[in-house]
């Protein structure tokens, strides 16, 4: 037991005394705006740790909370050489950038001349952009949202899962979210992969914790999700639609469960046909119009399989580094334990208390295969971002799931 205590707390203080001189060649190198962004923006990160420590219920654990913090601090440093050196993996990144500086020039937000500025629909980070800016006055920043984006969503993720199966599912699912090697390399860069995963996680946690008054909010955050990443809000607006039809309304028969259905798909029709995302619902239909229904249905399974394990570790050994090179640790980790894929699908079909907890984050994976399969050939790694932590959750749910025993 001596042994034990004397190894953990070296451990800590080795671990501590690293992210010390991380911090420290962090701090000496760095400019005032860029110091005072990351001291602001890691003072807001510590009151909300501070925040869901205090939680009685669903307390997060030090743990997670010891790792978040490091995790900014760890993500800041690569940040920053990142922003120091003037390179990004992603050409992405410079297209925002240059986007940015055209709109700090025009000055007008509109819809019309961010849609204009940027070539693109699918516009609303560039407001994350844009008042991150504004407010810190370094591109320094950009990075610095993106990571906090992050912490929070891990934090948001921990609760929400907590909830539905407990402590130990939930910590192993959180743990392995923040050490993720995707999360890592997507979201410390100037990308709007991690605005997307926040906006979906924090749907999913309003629908979780909120009720009947929050239903405006959260219509609200989809609209900025579907401008943000189209079919990422088309997988949400689905999967809360499904689940309140089947599992949150209890009918005594099947006729009015299908009036229900009909009358929730009139609602969303005519929200989207009235409303500026009648723009999105077009984009969407011209998509869909131009693949067949049986081609589309065979893109699933092949999508599926790029969704849980690309980019496919085959280039390990042969000596060629690419951007997703680091990337493959997890896609090796994910092969590792694809055994636990089968005990997922065994479960899922045996157990209706768990088909009842999951539809809620499986129709946005379905989604994001179909769409991504139907795009990119289903060879997009960084675009699964944003369910990525769902597919973590199925792996750990195959290994850990007993119903009933999870609490």
């Amino acid at each position: 037991m001596i042994k034990r205590k004397l190894f953990l707390s070296s451990s800590i203080i080795l671990i501590v005394s690293a992210f010390l001189l991380l911090g420290y060649s962090l701090i000496s190198s760095i400019g005032s705006e860029e110091l005072i962004s990351f001291f602001l923006i890691l003072i807001l990160l510590c009151g909300f740790l501070f925040f869901f420590s205090l939680e009685k219920e669903q307390p997060v654990p030090k743990t997670i909370l010891f790792l978040i913090f490091f995790g900014f601090i760890l993500r800041s440093y690569y940040a920053y050489t990142l922003y120091t050196s003037m390179f990004s993996p992603f050409p992405d990144s410079f297209r925002y950038i240059s986007n940015l500086k055209d709109l700090v020039t025009v000055g007008n937000l509109d819809f019309y001349t961010m849609e204009s500025v940027t070539g693109t629909s699918q516009f609303f980070y560039y407001y994350l952009l844009y008042f991150a800016k504004h407010i810190f006055e370094t591109n320094f920043s950009l990075y610095l949202v993106n990571i906090f984006l992050f912490s929070l969503s891990a934090l948001l993720f921990y609760r929400i899962i907590y909830s539905e199966f407990g402590k130990r599912i939930s910590y192993v699912s959180t743990i392995l979210v923040i050490l993720s090697a995707n999360f890592l390399l997507f979201t410390s860069n100037i990308l709007k992969d991690s605005l997307v995963l926040f906006l979906m996680i924090l749907i999913f946690h309003i629908y979780k914790f909120g009720n009947k008054k929050h239903i405006l909010l959260i219509t609200l955050l989809i609209g900025c999700l579907i401008l943000t990443r189209i079919y990422a809000g088309f997988s949400v607006l689905a999967a809360i639609s499904f689940d309140v039809i089947f599992n949150r309304i209890h009918f005594k028969n099947v006729l009015n469960k299908v009036i229900s259905t009909l009358f929730l798909i009139a609602v969303v029709l005519i929200v989207f046909n009235f409303t500026f995302l009648s723009n999105y619902l077009t984009l969407s239909q011209e998509f869909l119009s131009n693949q067949s229904l049986l081609g589309s249905i065979l893109t699933i399974p092949y999508g599926l399989i790029n969704m849980f394990f690309a980019p496919f570790p085959w280039g390990v050994f042969s000596g060629e580094k690419t951007t997703y090179s680091y990337v493959q640790i997890d896609s090796g980790f994910a092969l590792l334990f694809s055994f636990t894929l089968l005990m997922f699908a065994y479960k899922f079909i045996k157990f209706k208390s768990l088909r009842k907890k999951m539809y809620l984050y499986l129709i946005p994976i379905i989604i994001h295969a179909l769409a991504l399969g139907i795009a990119y050939e289903g060879g997009s790694t960084r675009q699964r971002i944003g369910v990525y932590c769902f597919i973590i959750l199925i792996f750990v749910v195959g290994l850990f799931y007993k119903p009933n025993k999870n609490k």
